[in-house]
């Protein structure tokens, strides 16, 4: 037997209104995600890269609700881990321009759709704030390595045909990987062509520093000791050059055959020859001519 319900008028009204309002408040959801939808694929028609930095980590776009709480999600993190190191000692405290700036971070790094930016956001969302800084240190310093050597490449093309152009590249190098080899040898000599002798000699000392072989070293001498000439300190610039001549030999004696190291060799004889000769020491300067002539 079914039961039967009389429910008054009134009741049924209420209800009726009830289900229309939250009938209305799914509606105006559903309707402003179709719209985030739609507007995100308008720009990843006109804006692709910046669309892309929009999708969530499921791959559908991201609401700028769902960005919003993610972002303060990560950020209560931060903070809570910034009172700790604070009431330690190990970091000052932030202003609201620096906390700021750390939101917009935050909400940059969850736009992003690379792997090592999910990895860190990962990371954060599970309070391993400093692992992920480490991925974003290691990405960071990726990404500044693949530039360096794509400005690298305009300096080595823009060589011999536009010094500015080829100087302009390599000190764009040379900040973002400042311990590369070859790009302080390049600006040392780069510098030194556009009249830069004091920062010729700078580079030339970075070169030293970021010297990982024994050529390395003696190319490295053989570029200070041109500039420290230049710059009339002829004492000094015999000693590089020296330095740069004893590496050289040695190189050259551990492998006669090699045309690489005879050639550095005889550059190296030849440096001597160039700095005893501004000395004054002419019988110097034949000895190193000599010794360079014979090995060409």
């Amino acid at each position: 037997m079914a039961m039967e319900f009389d429910f008054p008028l009134w009741m049924i009204a209420i209800g009726a209104f009830i289900a229309l309002v939250l009938g209305i408040a799914s509606f105006r959801t559903e309707l402003r995600k179709f719209v985030s939808e739609l507007e995100w694929w308008g720009r990843l028609a006109t804006k692709p890269k910046e669309a892309l930095r929009d999708l969530g980590p499921d791959g559908e776009p991201a609401t700028s609700g769902e960005l919003q709480d993610a972002t303060a999600e990560i950020m209560a993190e931060l903070r809570a881990l910034r009172v700790e190191r604070q009431a330690e000692g190990r970091a000052a405290p932030v202003d609201a321009d620096e906390d700021r700036r750390t939101e917009q971070a935050v909400t940059d790094i969850l736009r992003d759709p690379g792997l090592a930016a999910r990895m860190a956001e990962d990371a954060f969302r599970e309070g391993r704030v400093d692992e992920a800084l480490g991925i974003l240190r290691r990405d960071a310093e990726a990404g500044a390595a693949e530039t360096a050597e794509r400005w690298r490449r305009l300096g080595a093309l823009a060589r011999g045909i536009n010094t500015k152009e080829a100087l302009e590249a390599y000190e764009a190098a040379f900040r973002l990987q400042p311990g590369d080899f070859w790009t302080c040898i390049e600006l040392s000599r780069l510098r030194a062509q556009a009249g830069d002798i004091a920062g010729a000699e700078q580079a030339a000392l970075s070169a030293q520093t970021a010297a990982s072989t024994e050529r390395d070293r003696s190319v490295a001498n053989n570029d200070l000791g041109n500039a420290l000439v230049t710059l009339g300190r002829l004492r000094d610039a015999a000693q590089s050059y020296q330095a740069g001549l004893d590496i050289a030999e040695k190189l050259a004696a551990a492998d006669p055959g090699d045309a690489v190291w005879q050639r550095d060799l005889s550059v190296s004889h030849e440096r001597i020859g160039d700095v005893r000769t501004a000395q004054g020491d002419l019988a110097g300067a034949l000895k190193g001519y000599q010794a360079s002539y014979e090995i060409m």
